[in-house]
């Protein structure tokens, strides 16, 4: 898991802006402390800064404070928690830059190796949140637009993300299983992987901007908002027993294994599969059935297996590979 959070201002920034984008970018390294970066657009150049150092050490840093002195009109901001590829190889760390794209990325792709090969693409380090603008970059050569470009590479994806991108001056905010809020604040739109990251600023503010999965938000620096939807294969982490899943067998891929074991931990936190079921949990509470349906419409579910294979046969959707007892698997 990893945090996402920036902003785009119409003008100059103000001091408030700028320290509530410190405190938010403080606050989302309670979701990745292994490294962190920014990236910004200034006057139509692009910084990119990044070490393997928490947030609470990189806002010490001298760039950092170059930062705050270059008042940007656009910076998205990442806290990192290493699933794939070193963190003290920076090529693994976010922000990611390649031609006129600039991103950050929470979430997990499992397919970024079989779309490099698909694709005949040059990879660059061992991160897979790097396929995302390699992809996008590729329809761009072809020739498509942006959000064609993000649509196409959201469809090909498989895992979950939510990504901030920043290309030709606009902001482009998608989502496809993750976390993802933005509220208004003076002259200025905000972003982050969660309502609690900016609610729990000083200053306060309402954040009750979703953006839901299968939808793209673009915004200028006039603080234009455009929204586009796209398809994208909707995941579902589906567990054995708890007691049964604190090992994994040579098939999870082992750019997989770290966040694997970490989701495994999660859900042995309780004793048996139905306590740990988002399904049966809203069952067992009396929450609508229908509500858990929509959910797992959104973003995906926690599922046990009885669960996990009504699921699959309702949507007639395939299961992954990586699918031995005890796995993660994901229905598509």
């Amino acid at each position: 898991m990893c945090g996402i959070c920036g902003y785009v201002s119409r003008q100059e920034p103000s001091n408030e802006l700028m320290m509530l984008a410190t405190n938010t970018f403080l606050s989302i390294e309670d979701r990745g402390n292994q490294a962190s970066g920014i990236a910004y657009l200034d006057e139509a150049h692009k910084s990119v800064i990044k070490n393997p150092i928490p947030a609470r050490s990189f806002v010490s840093t001298v760039q950092y404070k170059e930062f705050l002195c270059a008042k940007p009109s656009i910076a998205i901001f990442h806290t990192r928690l290493a699933t794939s590829g070193s963190v003290n190889d920076n090529n693994n760390n976010h922000p990611f830059q390649l031609g006129g794209l600039v991103w950050v990325h929470n979430g997990i792709i499992w397919n970024s190796k079989e779309l490099t090969k698909e694709f005949n693409l040059q990879y660059k380090g061992e991160c897979d949140s790097y396929i995302i603008g390699l992809l996008i970059d590729h329809f761009l050569r072809e020739g498509k637009d942006i959000v064609t470009a993000i649509r196409k590479a959201g469809k090909k994806l498989r895992g979950s993300f939510a990504v901030a991108l920043i290309y030709k001056g606009k902001l482009y905010l998608f989502n496809g299983g993750g976390d993802l809020f933005y509220t208004t604040f003076g002259g200025s739109i905000v972003f982050a992987s969660g309502k609690k990251y900016i609610y729990g600023n000083e200053i306060v503010m309402p954040c009750d901007k979703e953006i839901p999965s299968g939808t793209i938000i673009e915004i200028g620096q006039s603080l234009k908002v455009r929204r586009f939807e796209f398809k994208f294969t909707k995941t579902v982490w589906v567990y054995t027993n708890a007691k049964e899943t604190s090992t994994l067998n040579d098939d999870v891929p082992p750019y997989m294994q770290q966040e694997a074991i970490n989701q495994m931990y999660e859900a042995e936190l309780d004793e048996t599969e139905y306590q740990t079921c988002e399904v049966c949990k809203k069952m067992l509470l009396g929450s609508d059935y229908d509500e858990a349906l929509k959910r797992f419409e959104d973003c995906g579910l926690w599922l046990c297996h009885y669960h996990g294979e009504e699921f699959s046969k309702r949507y007639q959707w395939e299961m992954s590979p990586y699918n031995k007892k005890g796995h993660r698997k994901s229905l598509r």
